[in-house]
């Protein structure tokens, strides 16, 4: 009897004391399995992921290891190495942290998942059944859809759809974890692109929350900067190696009487220590907007903007970070992407499709990895009628071999007479409608002819000046303003 009564009152202080003592909150592993967490793993589980999406494995090739380098990034967020399974139309791709911990895997190709239309209701549709085939329940998650369109010259055949879901932590807004982002191809509506990162849930109360991480952090600019009245605010938080909460927390202070310094600090919600800082730079007043209601108090305006300043960043940090981030010298390590471009080398100004039928490659391969070089800066782009026509950095192409209608000839002319002219104007000038108007904008805008300013009005880019004195060299168009024929 005695026995069961110490045996009873040690379980009876156990069911009391371990919520007591179980204060801390530590990352509890969603997705995926544990068994897929490490390097380890990293075959089988971009060999899983690529037969759940229903996504053909290349046999006849390897997996392989390559570094990651990534830079501006605290240590347990940057990844070290990445495993890649090439697949026959694409690619799967598995980050690791420096511990050997997953981080993220995206897959890059042709899948079977095709939406029926660029509805929202059609993007949420596809998103739920991935994420259903992936194991993963994303319906508490928030919801972001976008439209894609990267630079002026993307063709219509690369229009991208993006959706994000990201999950909803007590502890702040996720930061390379608990999120999802899916592409689709706008042209034919297919699934191009899955990128997720590792999800966590939420054990236990934070030794240190969010307001502790802001006060930790305003102390440390104190004593390690000599900050002067630090103001903080945390907007962001990530997971250090899968073991532990860190908060991102900006202090900001003034630096002297029209500039601040704002330094980046991350904090452990478990220890409290100072995981990360980045040096201070200042923000000058010049930079930062007022509001005139608060022209007279900018202790108040600039701690406000400041803040919406870094909020904005940081959401397209978020965002963008998604995307797969590659260097220059990376990009040309895929193998089609090095075999594209050393084409294009030998052949400048050779046509899309040319391209796309001597190297025997597909269109969504074929347009993607032009996206990525021309986005890194190794091809420019051009359209001349309905053909598009590729170039590599630095070889000039004759702005008068461009193919245009005489009204689009006409508008580069009045722009060049009249500089700025809204959209409005134009339509009004040339006796045309807003929506022609603006198809034809959109068609100079494409070819880098025009561009748009703040303000939303129209003007002739660098390369429109070059293209109306080529014109007028050659004696193309007549000077004066041109009015459509009414038939």
């Amino acid at each position: 009897m005695r026995n069961l009564t110490v045996v009873l009152l040690v379980i009876s202080l156990t069911l009391i004391l371990v919520p007591l003592t179980n204060t801390s909150a530590n990352p509890v592993l969603v997705w995926p399995h544990s068994d897929l967490m490490n390097r380890e793993s990293a075959s089988n589980l971009t060999s899983w992921f690529a037969e759940q999406l229903d996504v053909q494995i290349d046999t006849s090739k390897d997996g392989e290891w390559h570094s990651v380098y990534e830079s501006d990034l605290p240590e347990f967020l940057l990844a070290k190495e990445a495993y890649v399974l090439p697949l026959v139309d694409g690619m799967v791709e598995a980050q690791y942290l420096s511990t050997g911990i997953l981080r993220n895997i995206w897959l890059e190709g042709n899948t079977s998942y095709v939406t029926k239309s660029n509805e929202d209701e059609e993007l949420i549709k596809v998103a739920d059944q991935i994420t259903s085939d992936l194991g993963l329940n994303t319906r508490q998650s928030k919801l972001g859809i976008g439209f894609l369109v990267s630079f002026p010259g993307t063709p219509q055949e690369e229009y991208q759809w993006m959706i994000t879901l990201v999950g909803v932590s007590d502890l702040g807004d996720p930061f390379f974890f608990n999120s999802i982002s899916i592409i689709v191809r706008d042209s034919d509506l297919r699934v191009i692109s899955v990128r997720l990162y590792v999800w966590y849930g939420l054990s236990g109360i934070p030794d240190y929350t969010i307001s502790d991480a802001v006060a930790i952090a305003s102390e440390f600019a104190i004593s390690e900067y000599n900050a002067t009245n630090p103001n903080g605010t945390s907007l962001a938080v990530a997971v250090r190696n899968g073991k532990s909460f860190v908060y991102q927390v900006f202090v900001t202070w003034k630096e002297g009487p029209e500039s601040y310094w704002t330094s980046e600090v991350w904090v452990d919600s478990s220890t409290g220590e100072v995981l990360y800082r980045s040096d201070p730079y200042v923000v000058t007043e010049d930079s930062i907007p007022h509001d005139s209601d608060h022209s007279k108090d900018p202790d108040v305006s600039w701690i406000s903007w400041v803040s919406l300043i870094l909020f904005v960043i940081l959401a397209i940090l978020i965002i963008f970070g998604i995307f797969y981030r590659l260097s220059a010298e990376r990009a040309l390590d895929q193998f089609n992407r090095g075999r594209i471009y050393g084409y294009i080398q030998a052949n400048p100004g050779i046509k899309y499709t040319q391209i796309r039928k001597d190297l025997d490659i597909k269109n969504g391969t074929l347009s993607y990895h032009l996206w990525v070089l021309e986005r890194l800066d190794f091809v420019r782009s051009v359209r001349e009628g309905r053909v598009r026509l590729i170039y590599p950095k630095g070889v000039p192409f004759s702005s008068g071999s461009l193919i245009l209608s005489h009204l689009q000839y006409a508008i580069l002319d009045i722009l060049n007479v009249e500089g700025l002219m809204s959209q409005s104007d134009i339509a009004r000038h040339f006796r045309i409608s807003r929506q022609k108007a603006h198809y034809n904008i959109k068609k100079l805008r494409s070819l880098f002819l025009v561009q748009t300013t703040m303000d939303g009005r129209i003007e002739l880019s660098q390369k429109g000046n070059e293209t109306i004195a080529e014109i007028e060299n050659r004696h193309i168009t007549n000077q004066g303003s041109w009015v459509p024929s009414q038939g």
